[in-house]
């Protein structure tokens, strides 16, 4: 603090007038290299054979480190202080702040493990600690996903190296399970085709649908057998997602139950 005590305790209008001008230059300086490595950040990740998804993180983290060096010239060039002088002379506050972001380090570690490692990308359908969504963005402390719903949910980066994360299939593959306690006299075969005529009809009242459903029997228990219905929309969208979901299920609860309305 002293030295811009120093520093300014000698300013006349002439010198105020050049450092505003230098400052200035290097402001625009600094502003036009975050802007140009942002477009290269972007373009280099877009780029088909690269392995690393491009999320904000490493664009936010490249910004910060152009205008840390952009602000670290400034102090040097026009006000003639040495930033690492001021960072030592912190000291104690230094160390005291530093023990204040564990947390947000934590995060912004837990990010660029998941994004180097390709564990989760943007667009990904995953399940996170018991909240599932399609992947929006992995930020420093947080990854954004939004719900079928159409909730948006900010799990932090931290949870991600320290609970299960689950690869859902596509955003717009939907699944349904049932169980069927009594089939009514009917065949497995009939009751496969019944359901999946069901399912389809509930489902392009919806929205379309990419080819017929698919019904798949997982579990025979001592009431009857498990089963999902896979559909496949021809667009990811949460609300049609719920749509399908709520139908599929009205149309179909006849049959598990052995009413074959």
């Amino acid at each position: 603090m002293e030295q811009f005590a120093h520093v300014f305790s000698h300013i006349t209008l002439e010198d105020a007038l050049g450092m505003t001008l230098r400052s200035a230059i290097i402001i625009l300086i600094t502003a036009t290299v975050a802007h140009f490595l942002t477009k290269l950040i972007t373009r280099i990740f877009k780029n088909d054979g690269n392995p690393v998804t491009e999320t904000s993180l490493f664009i936010n983290t490249g910004r910060v480190v152009v205008w840390g060096v952009g602000i670290y010239v400034l102090l040097k060039a026009v006000f003639n202080i040495d930033a690492s002088a001021i960072i030592t002379a912190l000291g104690v506050g230094g160390i005291a702040i530093s023990l204040g972001m564990q947390d947000t380090l934590s995060n912004l570690i837990g990010g660029v493990q998941v994004t180097l490692l390709g564990l989760i990308k943007p667009g990904d359908n995953v399940e996170i600690n018991g909240q599932t969504g399609v992947v929006q963005d992995v930020g420093w402390r947080h990854t954004t996903i939004s719900n079928p719903a159409g909730e948006t949910i900010t799990v932090p980066n931290s949870i991600l190296s320290k609970n299960a994360l689950v690869q859902l299939p596509p955003a717009q593959r939907v699944r349904i399970p049932f169980a069927i306690s009594d089939d009514g006299g009917m065949g497995v075969d009939e009751i496969v085709s019944e359901i999946s005529k069901r399912a389809q009809a509930a489902a392009l009242a919806v929205c379309e649908i990419e080819g017929d459903p698919d019904v798949k029997f997982t579990e025979i228990t001592e009431y009857g057998f498990k089963g999902r219905v896979f559909i496949t929309m021809a667009e990811a969208n949460p609300a049609n997602s719920l749509a399908i979901i709520d139908g599929v299920i009205r149309s179909i609860a006849p049959l598990t139950r052995g009413h074959h309305e």
